[in-house]
């Protein structure tokens, strides 16, 4: 028995453009195979193989008039489609709403183009933290910066859609200017090239973004899309990111785990954690063991402090101010160092990608030995989930994780992270 078409079999077969121009011949009123031929320009086999397409899916239907066989769209069965564009529209418009609004913000906002911000704008670690609305964010993103290099992002909403849009870089000036194309999937005959810049003047940077289209067509129809509905959620989720400094964004997580850790009652140091045949005192003992180890490559020092077993919390407050203490001095965030197989990198980076997960996971750990309830950074935590989930099978031949722990589809982002580090969160 056939089976009936889904919404994924409608929009594979819409993904012509001449099924399209049926589609819109048809919609003026029922057409013969000859009348497309003549309208269309087509010839005879290809109108008939498009309309058999058509059919299969059930957008079009036929009827004999005499000896002419005439076709008509069968409207019931865009409905599905029609839910879906609206919801597409939807994605579009919270990602692309009031560009020009947030521009004349920027404008007002009179601050510098850093590094930071171009690095916001440009790395997947940190494009996965902030483009795309909060409720359709980026769960996917690759960059190859460079002329002729590729990138993709693909976005997922709450019902598991996902969006994706792919391009080509054609120009890069680091700091200053990109140019490259775009393809929405949804839309792959809609190529555009867009180009941003930014440029600084009395201490305003200002971010354009032009985006060129290949026919009036195409650029009227991402217009009346309503495409700038959602660049404001997007652009503000920027701000954030931008606003926060690695030095306060690890000054935060720090202070969450030592909330956690004053927190812990008397005789409590001594409760197993989830860390199998460790104590919370030895969360303590982990991070002041292992950190010094490798930051310490760099030159910073981590000379001195309280024992771990007489003051565990004194002992963590100790590691931590070092490290902040790293992070506050500019020449000092900005040393590179040999941090072994990840290569060469500053020790800024080192205790953002390296330092603060590790205390960020080990602060829900002392949380649950000691009877606590603790919600992580959401930011941090989506960060971490996206950019581990590809690292899957290498993390977990490593050692430094249990056998991932299986939750209901409906887990939050924090017993999502949890469980794929091996931690049952429930």
């Amino acid at each position: 028995m056939a089976r009936a078409a889904t919404t994924t079999d409608v929009y594979n077969a819409l993904g012509d453009a001449r099924r399209r121009d049926i589609l819109d011949a048809l919609a003026l009123g029922e057409a013969s195979v000859g009348s497309l031929v003549e309208r269309l320009e087509l010839t005879q086999p290809q109108v008939s193989k498009h309309l058999g397409v058509l059919r299969r899916v059930d957008l079009v239907r036929a009827r004999d008039h005499g000896r002419r066989r005439l076709y008509r769209v069968h409207r019931p069965a865009l409905a599905p489609l029609q839910t879906w564009l609206a919801r597409l529209t939807d994605a579009v418009n919270d990602h692309y709403d009031r560009l020009d609004d947030h521009l004349a913000e920027i404008q007002a906002a009179e601050r510098r183009t850093t590094p930071q911000e171009w690095t916001a704008l440009t790395e997947p670690a940190h494009l996965l933290r902030w483009w795309g609305p909060p409720w359709c964010p980026l769960v996917a993103c690759e960059v190859d910066l460079r002329p002729g290099g590729e990138w993709r992002y693909v976005a997922r909403d709450a019902d598991g859609n996902e969006l994706g849009w792919h391009g080509t870089y054609l120009d890069v000036v680091v700091g200053e200017r990109i140019e490259s194309t775009e393809v929405f999937e949804g839309f792959p005959d809609a190529e555009s090239t867009n180009t941003m810049t930014l440029t600084e003047a009395d201490g305003v940077t200002t971010l354009r973004t032009l985006v060129r289209h290949r026919t009036k067509e195409n650029r009227d129809g991402h217009v009346l899309s309503g495409m700038e509905t959602g660049m404001q959620a997007t652009f503000d989720r920027l701000d954030d990111l931008v606003d926060e400094s690695p030095a306060g964004r690890f000054r935060r997580i720090t202070a969450a785990f030592h909330e956690v850790g004053a927190a812990v009652p008397d005789g409590a140091w001594e409760r197993p954690a989830p860390c199998e045949g460790w104590t919370a005192r030895d969360i303590v003992r982990h991070l002041v063991s292992w950190v010094p180890s490798l930051i310490g490559r760099s030159g910073v020092t981590f000379d001195g402090g309280p024992d771990v077993d007489a003051d565990p919390l004194g002992a963590f407050e100790h590691l931590a101010a070092a490290l902040q203490a790293a992070l506050d001095d500019a020449a000092t965030a900005a040393r590179r160092f040999d941090v072994g197989p990840p290569g060469e990198m500053t020790v800024e980076a080192a205790i953002g990608m390296l330092v603060l997960g590790d205390v960020v996971v080990h602060t829900w750990d002392l949380a649950r030995a000691t009877g606590q309830d603790v919600r992580l950074d959401p930011a941090l935590v989506h960060e971490m989930l996206v950019g581990m989930a590809p690292m899957d099978e290498m993390l977990r031949a490593s050692g430094h994780y249990g056998p991932r722990v299986i939750l209901d589809a409906a887990a939050d982002e924090q017993a999502q992270l949890l469980a794929f580090t091996g931690r049952d969160p429930r």
